[in-house]
């Protein structure tokens, strides 16, 4: 016989003796802490540096001013560790060759990482240097070895290493005048100083009488000299 369902509610059963259990501190692997903003003022790590020679000839020009080479490469390893400074020059044939080594020979006695292309030649007597491939494979092949790579360029043909470079995590420093500079270029740069605002940090002094400049090449004051 079934029995009839009781209108009673039933019993709650008896509550089990409360547990007290110690918190263990969370992994540091896990733990969760503040972020805090990159500090672009401070330490810059590892920095690479690529010139293009002909791009900062013409923006020294421009500003009447003849470059401190040996003071340009302590502008770039300021708060950081320079690891290699690349400078890529153009060696025209038609112009006089112990002329152009003396440049190139003192430039890589002097902390930088000479890197040449020959100068092309068109019948309608126009001259062409093309350096913007080396600049774009040496910045992809050290993009993994640096923290901060500093361009001297004013080249859009640039865009896309830049780019390439930046999704890799390295911080990107463009150098040059805003007048030359193209837009998309300076939109993708992390930083942008313009040649003009540091000209006294990089000037090439005048020489007292007697005493001649340790940081000035030795035939660098026309374009028959052209880097």
């Amino acid at each position: 016989m079934t029995e009839a369902p009781s209108d009673q509610a039933p019993k709650a059963p008896k509550a089990m003796p409360a547990v007290t259990k110690q918190l263990q501190p969370r992994p540091h692997w896990q733990a969760k802490s503040k972020p805090t903003p990159p500090d672009i003022s401070g330490d810059r790590g590892r920095v690479a540096v690529f010139i293009d020679g002909l791009s900062l000839f013409y923006g020294a020009r421009n500003l009447g001013i003849e470059i401190d080479y040996k003071q340009l490469l302590r502008y770039f390893a300021r708060d950081g560790r320079l690891l290699h400074a690349f400078f890529y020059a153009g060696v025209d044939a038609e112009l006089e060759h112990s002329r152009q080594q003396g440049f190139l020979i003192w430039m890589r006695h002097h902390g930088y990482r000479v890197v040449t292309k020959a100068v092309q030649h068109f019948p309608d007597g126009n001259k062409k240097l093309d350096i913007d491939v080396e600049i774009a494979v040496d910045m992809m092949k050290l993009s993994s070895h640096c923290d901060t790579m500093v361009l001297v360029s004013s080249h859009d043909t640039l865009t896309y290493a830049v780019r390439r470079v930046s999704e890799r995590g390295v911080r990107l420093e463009l150098l040059g005048l805003s007048s030359n500079t193209g837009y998309e270029l300076l939109n993708l740069v992390d930083d942008y100083t313009d040649l003009g605002t540091i000209q006294d940090e990089i000037r090439l002094l005048p020489r007292r009488e007697g005493h001649p400049s340790p940081a000035k090449p030795p035939s660098v004051d026309d374009e028959a000299t052209l880097p």
